[in-house]
């Protein structure tokens, strides 16, 4: 599916078109989906390069950084690397145990909330040096045990890395209404943000 919307800002006089594609799919609906980027005047895109870890998925991490450069390494053959935005995760899920397809449903949590869980349940919080993501686990008060995954400084740092090495356009985070310092510092460090 393609979701298309326009920023509430102008560039060069024009209303900017961002359209998002989760690139999970088969490689026949991305050309589909490129091909209808490309017949838009826009731009920018965002490319959505998160998603594997779900609400009705295995527990995973939302966006581990070796699927984010596969969406990447796409996307730059298709699309001008300056006309790319990539989406970063502000997020992470919280899964009861043990996972049953088509039964479990993960809850969506903020990167803040994650920590806070970690530190309640007195859990240690691991780190998947694959994924570049982190991770723990957690015994609820009912009795069921939990895996959590969400981004942190390190993961977000990881993927806000890809705007140079990629040399795209820049980035954007879904979902600004859960503040988490520690992203905004990581990416102060790296990076002049604009305004407007």
């Amino acid at each position: 599916m393609v979701y298309v919307s326009t920023l509430s800002r102008k560039r060069r006089g024009e209303w900017c078109i961002l359209a998002h594609y989760p690139l999970k799919n088969s490689r026949i609906v991305e050309k589909q989906q490129i091909k209808f980027h490309q017949s838009i005047r826009m731009c920018a895109n965002i490319c959505h390069s998160y998603e594997w870890g779900y609400t009705a998925g295995p527990p995973m991490a939302v966006a581990p950084l070796p699927n984010v450069r596969e969406v990447l390494d796409y996307a730059v053959t298709e699309i001008p690397r300056e006309k790319i935005y990539l989406g970063i995760p502000n997020y992470g899920y919280d899964w009861p145990l043990p996972f049953a397809e088509g039964r479990t449903r993960a809850r969506s949590l903020s990167n803040q909330e994650a920590v806070e869980l970690a530190v309640r349940y007195g859990a240690e919080i691991q780190f998947d040096a694959a994924a570049q993501a982190p991770w723990f686990n957690y015994t609820a008060p009912d009795g069921v045990p939990h895996v959590v995954w969400f981004e942190d400084a390190r993961s977000m740092s990881a993927k806000l890395r890809l705007i140079g090495e990629y040399g795209l356009y820049g980035a954007g985070y879904w979902n600004l209404m859960r503040p988490y310092p520690q992203g905004w510092a990581v990416l102060n460090a790296l990076y002049e943000t604009a305004n407007g």
